[in-house]
């Protein structure tokens, strides 16, 4: 009961609604509430209709973007990180040399506390943004292979169901395949791949003209 009378406190009340709310939004995201594209939010935003935030833009905006890796790790999780560990910190400071709550050292406390924690999330999101820039790089690879001719390897390609193979100079590539309806692909057929869905990580492929060689 203490615990909960010192992070509802006027000194901590701000970071604790915060913290709540992230708390809130991820859960709805585990249960299903909100879908999962939320999560990879697009930061350029209008404000009114007149007012653009893009990242890279110039002024402290764009410091704090590129210094917090936002241009590779969506807002929302390194808002998430953020808030908790400015929640930890704050909590935690006013309990050591603010044990009375009082507003005004909490104010006091309060830049210290923001730079301490944009500082801490930094380091909490290097692995992430590392992650996410590779995850974008293979997916720009897997877009750039529109085009190439591939092997059907299943007994069919359908609309429901199929896989087919792409022969590369390293290992060759199994992928999961499907054809554009009306149309039924045959093991061993020549598939052309015409899209790549990447919320289904799967191709669309059509009859190719090209017939692989037998060596």
């Amino acid at each position: 009961m203490e615990f909960f009378n010192e992070i509802t406190s006027a000194a901590n009340f701000i970071p604790t609604v915060l913290v709540g709310l992230v708390l809130l939004y991820w859960i709805m995201i585990i249960i299903g509430f909100i879908g999962m594209d939320a999560i990879d939010l697009d930061f350029d935003a209008d404000v009114d209709g007149d007012m653009e935030f893009e990242v890279g833009g110039p002024g402290i905006f764009a410091s704090l973007t590129h210094f917090l890796n936002m241009q590779d790790v969506p807002i929302v999780i390194v808002g998430s990180f953020f808030i908790i560990i400015w929640w930890i910190i704050t909590v935690s400071v006013n309990h050591l040399i603010n044990p009375d709550q009082g507003v005004l050292i909490s104010l006091a406390i309060l830049l210290p506390c923001v730079c301490v924690s944009l500082f801490l999330t930094k380091l909490a999101i290097m692995p992430l943004a590392k992650g996410f820039k590779n995850y974008d790089e293979f997916q720009d690879a897997r877009e750039r292979l529109i085009g190439s001719i591939t092997t059907v390897t299943s007994s069919t390609v359908t609309t429901e169901s199929g896989r087919v193979e792409l022969t590369t100079d390293g290992p060759e590539i199994t992928m999961n395949a499907r054809t554009l309806p009306g149309v039924q692909l045959a093991k061993g057929d020549a598939a052309k791949i015409i899209a790549y869905n990447e919320q289904t990580d799967v191709y669309t492929v059509e009859l190719s003209k090209w017939e692989k060689t037998e060596c």
